[in-house]
């Protein structure tokens, strides 16, 4: 019988050890759960003022870019304008002062555009988007076609 007791106390015993590793697992499982749900609470803070942030700076940059523009326009108004009025002195000619302020005017927008073309032409997507659609080397073999000129190298 004190075997039995000695067994049964035994059983008890791992019982209750199990008992306390399974309750030592719950308990770690809901401790992840919780700084599981933390640490996702943090990436959505952290998400929102990471976009705040953005949106002040990219309200900045614009202000910038603005205020630039703003200056160039008002340098270059100044300078058209007192160059019309040296053409003036020169000539006591309105319509000429009026004929070469916008004489410089166009030239000036021709010059903007002209820059503006060379300036998207770098940034294209063209070569991007040529270099994607170029089929592998083993596709050039079987696809190429003798008459059409774009597909022969």
């Amino acid at each position: 019988m004190t075997e039995e007791h000695h067994d049964s106390a035994a059983e008890n015993e791992q019982h209750d050890e199990q008992s306390a590793s399974l309750t030592r697992v719950a308990q770690l499982f809901q401790d992840y759960a919780q700084r599981w749900g933390e640490q996702i609470q943090c990436i959505f803070e952290l998400a929102a003022t990471e976009a705040k942030i953005s949106a002040k700076a990219l309200l900045l940059t614009l202000g910038l870019i603005v205020s630039i523009a703003m200056t160039a326009l008002v340098i270059w108004l100044t300078v058209v304008g007192a160059a019309a009025t040296v053409l003036y002195w020169l000539t006591q000619s309105i319509a000429l002062s009026i004929c070469g302020s916008l004489a410089a005017q166009l030239l000036l927008l021709w010059w903007l555009i002209r820059q503006m073309k060379l300036a998207l032409a770098q940034v294209s997507f063209e070569r991007t988007i040529a270099v994607s659609k170029k089929p592998s080397s083993s596709q050039e073999q079987t696809d190429a076609d003798p008459s059409d000129p774009e597909k022969t190298d």
